[in-house]
């Protein structure tokens, strides 16, 4: 039975430096053994299709997977084939999150990352720059209970006093939002650290880590996405980072919130009257709260290494620090 003849015509080849997969493209020429005229409705399903192995000839070790596949009618007895493979179109062979790239968003392995800008408010009975409330090199944010040194530090910061006779000044504190996004080579893959994400959920970092300082980063949690039962999982892993590492200060006030003569002290004001600015007269004095301390709302803290693959988080680092 006479079969089909292909003839190579044209074979390209590209290695991409930022892409862990060659692709190319084959031209190749289909004739009929006998040199009959046929249709190319007659040649469908003779060639190449979408998934096939491609293995070019005389291209030695190349080798791939067909995605994507063009046949034209030339003439009444020759049809002309275009595929273009390349080698990471099955990304379950040859991708996966322990193989990550950051430049195939269709691929097991891909890893990107959204960094924006919030805010959020926060009550100051006292104010005063983060460096401001170091203990021998420590801040408070770097603990699980803040210890007893910092309140007393900061019941001393007087100069950086906020609040009238108990009210604090509420004023807005600049935080990141950091979504790390990620692609898995099956719905087990993904499982595995759907486990680890909610045990470290709600925790702080303990250490540095992608450049925000220990303590300061909050994961908020993560979800996973799917099409179906063999499609390949997204998941979005959200972080939020405040500067002072999710502390926040608290006033000791009488039942019921009263700030009585017992829980208030006298302070100089730090925005003088006109009075004051005669020599003759003493700078007024202002009633504020007299205790003040941190309270960390996130107490518990995690090691953030273990949310992620090591290459996932070697591509991460490259991305955002």
């Amino acid at each position: 039975m006479p079969g089909y003849v292909s003839t190579l015509q044209e074979d390209s080849y590209s290695g991409h430096r930022a892409k862990p997969y060659t692709s190319g493209t084959q031209t190749r020429l289909y004739r009929m053994s006998t040199g009959d005229d046929f249709d190319l409705d007659d040649f469908i399903g003779s060639g190449m299709a979408v998934g096939d192995d491609v293995f070019p000839a005389g291209t030695g070790a190349r080798a791939g997977y067909v995605v994507d596949v063009k046949l034209s009618q030339l003439s009444s007895n020759t049809v002309t084939e275009v595929i273009t493979y390349n080698d990471g179109s099955a990304w379950e062979d040859t991708w996966s999150s322990t193989n990550a790239q950051s430049v195939e968003p269709t691929a097991a392995g891909y890893v990107n990352t959204d960094i924006r800008a919030t805010q959020a408010s926060a009550t100051w009975w006292r104010y005063a720059d983060r460096s401001e409330y170091a203990d021998g090199g420590v801040y408070p944010w770097d603990t699980a209970d803040v210890p007893d040194t910092f309140q007393c530090n900061l019941e001393q910061l007087t100069s950086h006093v906020c609040d009238i006779a108990g009210v604090p000044m509420t004023t807005p504190v600049a935080q990141e939002e950091l979504v790390v996004t990620t692609n898995w080579e099956s719905n087990s893959a993904a499982t595995t650290y759907r486990g680890r994400w909610s045990g470290v959920r709600h925790t702080r970092n303990d250490d540095d880590w992608m450049g925000f300082p220990k303590g300061t980063l909050l994961f908020t949690g993560a979800s996973t996405r799917s099409a179906g039962v063999d499609a390949m999982p997204v998941s979005d892993l959200r972080f939020v980072y405040d500067p002072y590492g999710w502390c926040r200060q608290r006033a000791v006030a009488a039942a019921g919130g009263v700030f009585s003569d017992e829980y208030l002290t006298g302070v100089v004001s730090p925005v003088p009257s006109a009075s004051a600015c005669d020599e003759e007269d003493e700078a007024p004095q202002q009633l504020h709260a007299k205790y003040v301390y941190w309270v960390q709302l996130f107490q518990a803290m995690g090691d953030f290494d273990t949310l992620l693959t090591t290459s996932q988080k070697t591509l991460l680092s490259t991305m955002i620090t």
